[in-house]
């Protein structure tokens, strides 16, 4: 009764699109006894499915393959086509022309998406090109090295930029990936596999990238890190985007092999916290938060931030179910006045995220000091909401820092600071009463203590490295 149902609305639905592809009648005109073998395959077909992350392809009589799909849940996804009166015209008209369904396992939905845009890049399938415009479809591309001062890098760009590129021999086609359907999700990817990979985004040898500053770049930029390494990482990389994560990964335990033999236990090393991470990602049993793999929490960071969430809600006037999720910490370098740099440092869940720390670069006229850096670093921070929001702000300060940048701070959150000899935690009430409350009386003062030398470690290890590039530039 269903699979006539089915066939009831298809014919139905085929009168109206009749009208619209008259071109199209001809290729539609097939038997019951001819739809009802397609349905009949498909079903048969969805017992076999396992419920993990894959690839399907449906492929005609002449093995063509016509659409390639990915999916978190292999039989929940390709289970979608088997009800006809749900799918649209192009749709019904790509599972009637199939005559074979294939998949493949991955380890995790990240794995789906990159080999689902290089089957796509290889077959070239119909129903995905007419599904998709291919103008909003996203190209990775690893650019070439034309001269001996360029750093090769990563880039994303659109299907009717990539002829002039190629023309410019900027890049090359053996380096294009894609076409990906989701430009956002790629994005995401990027920005998780950068600590694994650690590509350069300067585009000349010896101008430091930002990324250098927050170990999530080699350091070929900066000529701490070799050619050959760097190449290396990036053949890695490419064939991480073909989907060859287990190639990857062989390669990776090659290398620690290596370096082991070598004596060189700190390349090693380097290469197996790499591979820690990759593995991580690639995880589907993985905790994600705002896209990137995290840790599980230990039961003493949960513990202090429980402690913490408590003592800010009776503080603050806050919900007691206030969550702090996002710690942000900020501290000012500034010796003798020159290279000023204010750091931003993020710990999400108690544990740092080093991808989403910052520096803000002072461009006062006057000058430096450390209150006017420090308000005009948090006034540039509330200009990119699209970083996230943070449920606390860490000052390394006393009462005149956080007087600062409570007159400058705009969005609704708890902003406290840590004056030091002893250290205290400095706040100010709504009631704007200041209260000094020592950290060794608290159950959270060590995740705070965490927060402040860690914003501190961050700012002086990027001016020290811009002070000493400055140096080599006399």
């Amino acid at each position: 009764m269903r699979s006539q149902s089915n066939n009831q609305s298809f014919r139905f639905f085929l009168h109206e699109e009749r009208l619209q592809y008259p071109s199209e009648e001809r290729k539609f005109s097939m038997k019951r006894k001819e739809r009802d073998t397609h349905l009949s395959y498909l079903l048969d077909r969805l017992v076999e499915l396992p419920l993990l992350p894959g690839v399907y392809w449906f492929s005609d009589a002449n093995d063509n393959v016509l659409y390639v799909g990915k999916a978190k849940i292999l039989k929940n996804r390709v289970s979608s086509y088997a009800q006809l009166n749900r799918l649209n015209f192009r749709i019904r008209k790509m599972v009637s022309s199939a005559t074979k369904i294939q998949w493949k396992v991955v380890s995790s939905e990240l794995e789906a998406l990159l080999v689902e845009a290089e089957l796509i890049k290889t077959y070239q399938p119909e129903f995905n090109i007419l599904l998709k415009d291919d103008k909003s479809s996203l190209y990775v591309a690893i650019t070439n090295k034309t001269t001996i001062s360029q750093v090769p890098t990563v880039i994303t760009l659109r299907k009717q930029d990539i002829s002039l590129a190629l023309s410019r021999s900027q890049i090359a086609g053996k380096n294009i990936f894609g076409p990906f359907q989701s430009a956002y999700k790629v994005r995401q990817v990027l920005k998780a596999i950068r600590p694994v990979f650690q590509w350069c985004s300067s585009k000349r040898v010896g101008q430091p990238c930002f990324y250098s500053s927050i170990s999530l770049c080699s350091g070929y930029c900066v000529q701490t890190f070799s050619l050959e390494k760097y190449e290396d990482s990036l053949h890695r990389l490419s064939l991480f985007l073909r989907g060859k994560t287990a190639e990857v990964r062989t390669l990776m335990l090659q290398k620690i092999q290596q370096y082991t033999d070598q004596l060189e236990y700190e390349n090693a090393k380097d290469i197996h916290d790499q591979l820690q991470i990759l593995n991580e990602i690639l995880s589907p049993r993985s905790i994600r938060t705002r896209n990137l793999s995290l840790p599980q929490l230990q039961v003493g960071t949960r513990d202090e931030l429980t402690h913490l969430r408590r003592f800010l809600s009776v503080q603050f006037h806050l919900p007691r179910q206030y969550m702090v999720h996002r710690i942000e910490g900020y501290d000012v370098s500034n010796l003798q006045g020159s290279d000023p740099y204010i750091s931003m440092v993020t710990f999400i869940d108690g544990e740092k995220d080093a991808r989403e720390y910052r520096v803000f670069r002072s461009r006062l006229a006057e000058k430096p000091n450390d209150v006017g850096m420090l308000k005009e670093a948090l006034q540039r921070r509330q200009r990119h909401p699209e970083w996230g929001y943070p449920d606390l702000v860490l000052i390394d300060g006393g009462k005149g820092q956080l007087r600062a940048a409570h007159s400058v701070w705009s969005w609704k959150c708890p902003m406290i600071s840590l004056a030091k000899d002893p250290d205290r935690c400095v706040l100010f009430k709504p009631d704007g009463t200041c209260t000094l409350i020592p950290l060794d009386t608290t159950s959270f003062g060590k995740m705070l203590q965490r927060v402040r030398d860690e914003a501190h470690r961050f700012a002086k290890k990027h001016h020290t490295r811009r002070r000493d590039a400055s140096i080599l530039d006399l």
